[in-house]
């Protein structure tokens, strides 16, 4: 490694006088002011490598993982020769051995016995250890292979908290001697194979251990997906939220005849062709609020909850807007690098709410899925152990000024995710379930895919049945209003689905190296025309559209196989899917 920056050793600088302040002081007292002066800094400065304060302790806790994994090294260095026994001691007796770690972590556990944030901050980290921690360790240690530092991290801080601040967060702490047995078991001479880290004995969100990788499920290859994509939810880490405590059944209408032909690209085609073609799996068709149309193919049903894929981006907005409306976030014209921690002079550095939330952050950034080698492919990885959600976000790369021009990205989402883990100080599974899931009355569970770190892939990973998909939209068609309640502000949703500059106008937003002929508001796709329609919309062709002008809600659940094997209509069928749904729209009329 070549010598650091000037701007690391000024962060180091800051970091180490923080930490020394905190001995001294104790963390609920220590300001910016007291860092500023312990490192002879200007206090503006000190701010812009740290941030505010949640994510001054954010740094501290990132420091203490850092000095866990150095500790480990030092652990391995001295264990060439060991047994498995003398390893597994070894490594609980050097970890988190100096006192000054041992009296911030203490004060990090006091701190949070009155800090809310930080106790569930500090509990998402201990829920992923239980079983798995042991089998990171041991890969860890093993010479066959080496695990990713996120485990050896949070094994080390699980070990330095110790039992009496588990017992402090109502939590199950590990039990060293079942821990040590399973180390020292898994460094014998013939240890198991090696596996991709589960998740430990669920909490109240987490569903049961995953089995498989997203990068197993060859997307965009051609290969059907209709099996695959009611069953993500099982087969990687995921929490579940729970059906609504007073569930909302959608009221019954009349059954209407769909239309035999819709019109595409000047030619009448076969309305159930496409739907086959497609891979549709299910089809929900809302008017005035009452269910008109359901049917169910392939693997859908009504139970059945589906993968959502970037459906899930206007989910995030509401949320956004919802955090807004309560204080947790300021306002749209804020920097979001004001809550979520990012690299200095990185994509996110300084960009406001509103450029995020418009896919006009001026990030660098392909969404090509017929490229492996893509930003979106990249961005994947992150979600199996390949870095973080939260560090992916942090180092991506500035490459045009903010709110000139709209690129489709889903970066800008997961960023956005961040923020509204940041400003919350909750999981997007538990403010969902409070803020979206109970007043919507959602009928069934539903579920988040999540990163290793517990971090849900707000881009892409929301899993919900098509009824419950539909609440978004009926929400929205009327205003932000569900069942006489305000639940998302009315002008958060005006705002989400008109478009507010030239460069988000249909046929200006950029995806991959072409545009699209819709445009774009907050997270919401806005078709041409003049009727008013919105859509959240995903790949593979999941759609939740809304006409307004019409009363219609239709959600859309498909499989596409041939989706992404180009980024040209004739595979994807985004376009033509629109044009499909606009028919069923007019048949209600």
């Amino acid at each position: 490694m070549g010598r650091p920056s000037v701007a690391e050793e000024r962060r180091e600088a800051i970091l180490s006088a923080f930490e020394a302040c905190v001995v001294r002081k104790g963390l609920a007292e220590t300001t910016l002011a007291d860092v500023a002066a312990e490192a002879g800094q200007p206090r503006p400065l000190v701010r812009y490598f740290i941030g505010n304060r949640d994510a001054m302790v954010g740094c501290l806790i990132d420091r203490l993982l850092a000095r866990g994994e150095a500790q480990l090294a030092l652990v391995r260095e001295g264990a060439a020769a060991g047994t498995p026994d003398d390893l597994a001691d070894l490594l609980f007796n050097r970890i988190f051995a100096d006192k000054t770690t041992n009296m911030v972590i203490m004060d990090l556990w006091h701190l949070s016995l009155r800090d809310e944030a930080l106790r569930v901050r500090l509990g998402t980290i201990y829920r992923r250890l239980v079983d798995h921690v042991a089998q990171a360790i041991a890969r860890d240690m093993a010479p066959s292979g080496t695990a990713p530092a996120f485990d050896t991290a949070f094994a080390a801080v699980s070990l330095a908290f110790g039992t009496s601040f588990f017992n402090r967060l109502g939590l199950t702490p590990i039990d060293p001697e079942r821990l040590r047995d399973r180390i020292a078991g898994m460094l014998s001479p013939a240890p198991p194979s090696p596996l991709r880290p589960t998740m430990p004995a669920k909490d109240q969100h987490m569903t049961d251990q995953p089995t498989a990788a997203i990068e197993d499920f060859k997307l965009f290859s051609g290969a059907p997906q209709h099996e695959t994509f009611p069953r993500l939810k099982d087969r990687l880490p995921a929490t579940t939220m729970v059906p609504a405590a007073t569930p909302f059944v959608f009221p019954e209408g009349p059954a209407v005849t769909l239309p035999a032909a819709h019109e595409f690209d000047g030619e009448a085609r076969s309305f159930e062709g496409f739907f086959a073609d497609t891979d549709t799996a299910a089809l929900l068709v809302l008017k005035d609020g009452m269910v008109r149309h359901e049917r169910y193919a392939l693997t859908g049903g009504r139970d059945v909850q589906w993968i959502s894929w970037s459906v899930a981006k206007s989910f995030v907005s509401a949320m956004v807007g919802i955090a807004i409306a309560e204080g947790h976030i300021g306002g749209v014209d804020e920097p979001i690098s004001d809550y979520v921690p990012v690299m200095p002079g990185s994509a996110y550095d300084g960009v406001s709410i509103r450029h995020v939330l418009q896919m006009s952050s001026g990030a660098r950034w392909n969404e090509d899925y017929n490229d492996n080698q893509s930003d979106v492919h990249r961005l994947g990885t992150a979600m199996s152990g390949d870095g973080s959600l939260d560090r992916f976000v942090a180092e991506m790369v500035a490459e045009n000024p903010p709110g000139t021009i709209c690129r489709y990205n889903s970066g800008d989402t997961q960023a956005l995710g961040a923020l509204l883990i940041r400003a919350t100080g909750r999981s997007i599974t538990d403010y969902m379930q409070e803020k979206l899931v109970e007043p919507l009355g959602m009928t069934h569970a539903g579920h988040w895919l999540i990163d290793p770190a517990g971090v849900e892939m707000a881009f892409a990973g929301l899993n919900l049945t098509a009824r419950d998909f539909a609440r978004l939209g009926e929400l929205y068609r009327n205003g932000g209003v569900w069942q006489g309640r305000q639940i998302v502000p009315a002008d958060w949703v005006r705002a989400s689905v008109t478009v507010t500059a030239p460069h988000l106008a249909p046929g200006r937003p950029h995806i991959a190296s072409g545009t699209s002929g819709h445009g774009y508001g907050y997270q919401w796709w806005l078709p041409a025309g003049n009727r008013g329609e919105f859509s959240a919309t995903g790949i593979y062709n999941q759609f939740v559209y809304v006409d307004p002008s019409r009363g219609v809600t239709i959600v859309k659940l498909s499989a596409n196989r041939r989706y992404g094997t180009s980024m040209d209509e004739a595979t994807n069928r985004g376009m033509e899917t629109i044009a499909w749904l606009r028919a069923i729209a007019a048949s209600l009329d």
